[in-house]
C-alpha cells in the first residue's frame, strides 16, 4: 500500500512541476523526461547551498559584470553541462563536461549530496 502511494504521489507531483509523465504498463516503470527547469532548480540550489551568486552576470552601470562562483548550465552541440564562473572577465571552470540532460541532472543530485555532506 505504502509503495503503491508513493508512486501516485510521485506521478502527481511530477505532473504539477514538469507536466511530462511517462507511465510503462509492460515495466510498471515510471518515466520522466528531465527538463531544463529541473536543471535550473538543481543549479539554484547549489548555489544556494554554497553561498554563490544565483546569476552568472549582472548588470552594473550598463556594462555586464561577471559574478565569480556561480554555477551555471550551459549547452553545446545538443549537450548539457556545467560551468563555474571564474574570472571578472567571464572566464569559465568546467565542472561537469557535456552529456544528457539525464546525466546532468544525476551529476547535480550528487554535487549537492555531497555539499550536504560536506556542510553536515
Amino acid at each position: 500500500m505504502i509503495i503503491c502511494l508513493t508512486a501516485y504521489l510521485s506521478v502527481y507531483l511530477t505532473e504539477q512541476v514538469t507536466g511530462t509523465v511517462y507511465l510503462s504498463v509492460k515495466t510498471k516503470y515510471i518515466y520522466m523526461r528531465t527538463t531544463i527547469k529541473q536543471l535550473e532548480l538543481l543549479t539554484t540550489e547549489l548555489n544556494k547551498q554554497l553561498d554563490r551568486p544565483l546569476k552568472p552576470y549582472i548588470k552594473e552601470d550598463g556594462k555586464l559584470t561577471a559574478q565569480i562562483g556561480n554555477f551555471h548550465i550551459y549547452r553545446a552541440y545538443g549537450a548539457y553541462g556545467l560551468h563555474e564562473m571564474a574570472t571578472d572577465g567571464g572566464g569559465i571552470r568546467q565542472t561537469i563536461e557535456l552529456g544528457t540532460k539525464k546525466e546532468l541532472y544525476t551529476a547535480l543530485h550528487k554535487l549537492i549530496q555531497g555539499v550536504e555532506l560536506a556542510t553536515a
